[in-house]
C-alpha cells in the first residue's frame, strides 16, 4: 500500500466550507487510483474562546504501483 496526505484549508464562517476545487482534487486523485482512508480535522483555539477548524488532513491510500493493472 502507498499512502499520501492532502492538507485542505477550510473556512469556518458561518459553517465549515472546503475550497471550491476540492472536488476536482479528489476526483483527480481517484483517477490515479487513490481512495480516501480517513479525514482528520485540525482545530485551533480562537482568540475569543472556543475552537475552530483551520484545516483537514485527508489521508489517501492505494495499492502499490498506482492502482494500474498489469
Amino acid at each position: 500500500m502507498e499512502y499520501k496526505v492532502m492538507q485542505v484549508r477550510v473556512r469556518q464562517l458561518p459553517t465549515v466550507k472546503v475550497p471550491d476545487d476540492f472536488g476536482e482534487q479528489i476526483s483527480a486523485a481517484a483517477a490515479e487510483g487513490w481512495q480516501i482512508d480517513h479525514v482528520v480535522p485540525i482545530t485551533a483555539k480562537g482568540f475569543v474562546g472556543g475552537s475552530y477548524t483551520d484545516s483537514m488532513l485527508v489521508f489517501l491510500k492505494r495499492d502499490a504501483g498506482g492502482g494500474q493493472s498489469s
